[in-house]
């Protein structure tokens, strides 16, 4: 789905930025998780987004 393939390009660039593989992992949701309503175009240009979850070890 595109929003796998967006997710797999950020996964692209963290990779590219030295970020060790077992660190980075990528996810689309798709039309399962809409932030926004998609029956507007502004609700579209909303859920075209890329969300990132930082973890710390501690």
């Amino acid at each position: 789905t595109l929003s796998e393939k967006r997710a797999r390009e950020v996964e692209k660039q963290m990779l590219a930025s030295s970020i060790p593989r077992q660190r980075v992992f990528s996810r689309g949701f798709g039309e399962y998780v809409p932030q926004c309503s998609n029956a507007t175009s502004s609700g579209k240009a909303c859920n075209r987004r890329v969300e990132l979850m930082l973890i710390v070890d501690e």
